[in-house]
């Protein structure tokens, strides 16, 4: 996950520049990056889900997160259409871009709390629970 977050943070900001710039082999390379970015937090986000999330519950819970995922991006992609309309593409890409870097960081930050916690004994998944 930290790898996918910090690839998904360059990768918007490469995108940010592109845009500023105009440079179509930057849009390119910040599409590369973004994409093996969010494929990496997908499998990351699955598989912390997948460690601790009861076998019985699992494809209901899932089905949930996926709902949410497409309902927010819905939501967030009227919300940048609105500011590209009122302000232009240039302000709503680097909104996008902003946020989406915020939440990569705070991913890579999570993570390493995350981490730091296991490091101190803490219990790293569910196999501690009876049935």
């Amino acid at each position: 996950m930290t790898g996918g977050a910090a690839a998904s943070a360059a990768g918007m900001a490469l995108l940010a520049a592109a845009v500023a710039h105009h440079q179509l082999p930057v849009f390119l390379v910040a599409t590369a990056t973004s994409g093996a970015g969010y494929s990496l937090l997908f499998f990351g986000g699955l598989e912390t889900i997948n460690s601790v999330a009861p076998a019985e519950h699992r494809g209901g819970l899932l089905s949930a997160i996926y709902l949410l995922a497409y309902v927010s991006l819905g939501a967030v992609s009227l919300l940048l259409g609105a500011v590209a309309t009122a302000d232009g593409l240039g302000s709503a890409v680097n909104l996008g871009a902003g946020v989406i870097a915020m939440l990569s960081m705070t991913t890579v930050a999570l993570v390493a709390i995350t981490r730091a916690g296991h490091g101190r004994g803490l219990p790293s998944d569910n196999s501690d629970r009876s049935p």
